[in-house]
């Protein structure tokens, strides 16, 4: 027995003992540890007191939890009820449901690291026998340690089971992108009248808005005369799909997105079939209104389903490799940097609160490396050329100008789409 904890046999067993430890007002904690004989149940839990007076003194021992991991879960998802779009609460919630399965009935402080680890190789494994990719696991395990955390903040546990834990990580699918000319193909496709989504696959290519920006916009977001549109609001469908309109995606999300005059004609001339107002050639300012560009003739949303297969018909018309909506945001933004070598210019039209996202998930590399060899050349050879040598290129292979295919590039591997995709379409990609 010591000043503030003890070690006993339980109930009389011998091979079973309990440390514990005075937590103050009448209250104290209890942990029990079983052996093989009774000298080495002693001695562990003499080991174990001394490891919670340690934790005591470092103020990281609490009393046990009551609640169990399911139920806190769902506390701390009710708790950022209105921080969190419906799509990503259906994220965080499916992603969570892997663990759940597992210990979700375990009582929030006996979770431990140990506990965790194996859930995770046991889910990994899975996985892989079912043949399905590791995302979802990442994100539930992402998911978990923040819940896990918010646990500690207030007091709940004493520190995080999941704090050194290694994050499952995944190989991305290799995935190619279209180039120039199949870009080129899809948009005019797009502007053929074949299909009633055309201007909106359309404005996806050209402006790399998020699918939930473009379905967000307004007539009035709209503006002809100085070649722009406002990006406010966003539209976003829940896991019973429902719409929901809302808050752009983040703060830097709010922008103003220059157009291309083929997407301001096409505009104009959509309003004018739409409301029988006459759109003069010169692109006069849209009457303001309110109601959203991309809507049903019965003045809902498009479903998911209709614009994938809408957009695997019109990627079947241009002769390019099918590709999904958001797949139109990936494009958008390799050829934005391709085209201007700004990766902070895209990074404003993307919306991208850090240029690590622009350059780690869009900034796919497109010029071989005998180009930046070239490029060096007619940097430092005009420099130290001897007299009379040939300029750069001359019977130089490198100097020849071809222009290299885009090729493959890695990307996230997408989770399950939320219905069947169409025949030979690619399932949608993850970023932001």
């Amino acid at each position: 027995m010591s000043s503030s904890g003890s070690v006993y046999p339980m109930n009389g067993a011998k091979t079973r003992w309990g440390a514990a430890v005075s937590l103050g007002a009448g209250k104290r904690l209890v942990k029990t540890i079983s052996a093989a004989t009774p000298a080495a149940a002693e001695q562990q839990a003499r080991r174990l007191l001394a490891e919670m007076l340690v934790a005591q003194r470092r103020g990281e021992l609490r009393p046990p939890a009551t609640v169990t991991t399911a139920e806190w879960v769902g506390r701390w998802l009710a708790s950022m009820e209105g921080e969190l779009r419906p799509f990503t609460t259906h994220m965080y919630r499916r992603g969570l449901a892997l663990y759940l399965t597992e210990v979700g009935h375990v009582r929030l402080d006996r979770l431990t690291p140990v506990v965790l680890d194996a859930v995770t190789t046991k889910l990994r494994q899975r996985g892989a026998e079912a043949g399905k990719g590791q995302r979802q696991l990442v994100e539930g395990f992402s998911r978990l340690k923040a819940c896990l955390e918010a646990a500690v903040d207030l007091g709940l546990l004493a520190a995080n089971p999941m704090a050194r834990l290694r994050r499952p990580s995944y190989k991305p699918r290799l995935r190619r992108y279209w180039t120039i000319e199949e870009a080129q193909r899809f948009l005019g496709a797009c502007h053929s009248g074949q299909s009633k989504w055309g201007l909106y696959f359309a404005l996806l290519l050209t402006t790399g808005l998020r699918t939930c920006e473009a379905l967000g916009l307004t007539w009035a977001d709209i503006d002809l005369v100085a070649g722009t549109l406002r990006v406010h609001e966003a539209v976003t469908r829940d896991q019973h799909g429902k719409h929901h309109v809302g808050e752009p995606k983040t703060a830097a999300s709010r922008r103003s997105v220059s157009l291309p005059v083929t997407t301001m004609q096409a505009l104009a001339a959509a309003y004018a079939a739409g409301s029988g107002e006459r759109i003069s050639p010169a692109l006069a300012a849209l009457p303001v209104t309110s109601s959203h560009v991309f809507l049903t003739p019965l003045g809902n949303h498009p479903h998911p389903k209709s614009l994938a297969v809408s957009l695997a018909y019109l990627c079947q018309v241009a002769g390019v490799p099918p590709t999904t909506p958001h797949g139109l945001r990936h494009v958008h933004a390799m050829l934005a940097l391709a085209a201007t070598g700004d990766a902070y210019a895209v990074q404003r039209r993307l919306g991208h609160a850090d240029i690590k996202t622009t350059l780690g998930i869009y900034g796919y590399g497109h010029q071989p490396d005998a180009a930046v060899a070239l490029a060096l050349d007619h940097l430092f050879l005009p420099l130290r050329r001897p007299p009379g040598s040939p300029d750069v290129g001359e019977g130089c292979c490198l100097a020849a100008k071809v222009e290299p295919p885009i090729p493959a590039v890695e990307v996230d591997e997408p989770g399950p789409p939320p219905h069947p995709p169409a025949a030979g379409a690619l399932t949608p990609e993850a970023g932001d």
